[in-house]
């Protein structure tokens, strides 16, 4: 308890397509909390058309219902990549408080597709932008990354144009918020 944090809040980071089935294991899960333990979930969720497409085979549904089913996504639970993410699937997470974590360097490097943030933004869901480490994203120059982030929404995304205020938040007030 507290080893690693004053205030026991601990990181689990999962991938959908390994290890879901242990992930919804609600057992699991309840075990965690019985101890007393704060869990914060890592999970990278609809990250390239394949991932997206193995759990709609295996569970009938997105990542997202999925966790939603389960009674896992809410404010504690970290959303990396989500490119696949549909309208509904967005309108989940907003209602449940998850944050995304955008990587979009990542995202141009090895996935299919890039997720487009006015649709998270509109729905005043908490975006913030990581680089996802040196060898997908390039380094962990997170200026670097916000800054592709500007360049990319406002270059190439069909959408409203999105604020270099409203990128400097999702690396600054952004992440420290619950």
């Amino acid at each position: 308890n507290g080893k690693y944090s004053n205030n026991n809040n601990y990181n689990t980071e999962f991938y959908p397509t390994t290890c879901m089935t242990d992930f919804i294991n609600t057992r699991f899960i309840n075990g965690i909390t019985m101890f007393g333990i704060d869990l914060m979930v890592m999970i990278h969720v609809e990250e390239d058309e394949s991932e997206s497409n193995i759990v709609r085979e295996k569970w009938g549904s997105s990542s997202i219902q999925v966790l939603e089913n389960e009674g896992i996504l809410d404010s504690k639970t970290f959303l990396i990549h989500g490119n696949y993410l549909s309208d509904s699937d967005l309108d989940i997470i907003a209602n449940s408080g998850a944050t995304i974590c955008h990587c979009v360097t990542s995202n141009l490097t090895v996935a299919d597709r890039v997720l487009d943030i006015t649709k998270a933004l509109e729905r005043k869901i908490n975006l913030v932008v990581a680089t996802d480490g040196p060898i997908t994203g390039a380094g962990f120059n997170i200026l670097n990354e916000v800054r592709k982030v500007y360049q990319y929404q406002n270059r190439f995304v069909d959408a409203e144009k999105v604020s270099p205020q409203k990128c400097l938040d999702m690396i600054t007030i952004n992440p420290a918020t619950p």
